[in-house]
């Protein structure tokens, strides 16, 4: 789908002459010997919610689920350089962690979050096997905390010792539930200060 590039790139959002090209074929040389269709169509309600679309897949400071969090997240841990310190509740999306082992490898990562209020026993299967894999990758420091605080914080701090240290502050837990099936939102932002503060905070839990 192409909507209107030479629009977009100038910043200039006037969908009355927005048009929009759909096609079957891929942009390379197998078009020419396969049966595709192609049409141009122009709309100016088809074009806003297909650039609302476009806006979405592109990196975003702005995480909101369903619609890009997951993906955002992905990039935003994949970028820190030193460390990754995390404060969650939710450990039950098990992609999530074992992307999280994969990072551990080159970067230091601590993550803080609480044993199920019902006891270990209780916790299901998923969050099970997302803890042994955190607790299994000899990189990842993994604490439970529950007293005198409930972790219910959906917080990641990239790099906290930077000058251009990273926050995500969010509302999703590590679950496909909140990643796919909920509105939630997060904010991407560097303030040193913030990101300080918090780490002493994290320390001290």
């Amino acid at each position: 789908i192409k909507i209107n590039f030479s629009y977009r790139i100038k910043n200039t959002w006037l969908l009355m002459m927005s048009e929009f090209f759909v096609a079957t074929y891929n942009f390379n040389k197998s078009g020419t010997n396969e049966r595709n269709a192609s049409i141009t169509l122009k709309s100016r309600s088809l074009a806003t919610v297909l650039t609302q679309a476009f806006d979405y897949d592109l990196p975003s400071e702005l995480l909101i689920a369903p619609e890009n969090y997951y993906i955002n997240f992905y990039r935003f841990i994949a970028s820190a350089k030193k460390s990754i310190d995390i404060y969650q509740t939710g450990l039950s999306d098990e992609h999530t962690c074992d992307i999280i082992s994969v990072l551990s490898e080159r970067v230091k990562i601590r993550v803080i979050t609480a044993r199920n209020v019902f006891g270990e026993t209780a916790m299901d299967t998923a969050t099970k096997c997302c803890i042994k894999r955190l607790t299994g990758s000899k990189n990842i420091e993994l604490r439970f905390l529950n007293e005198p605080f409930y972790v219910h914080a959906k917080i990641v701090l990239n790099d906290s010792n930077d000058l251009d240290a990273r926050i995500l502050l969010g509302s999703s837990n590590f679950a496909k539930e909140s990643f796919f099936q909920s509105r939630e939102v997060g904010l991407i932002f560097t303030k040193f200060e913030i990101s300080q503060e918090m780490q002493t905070i994290f320390n001290q839990d």
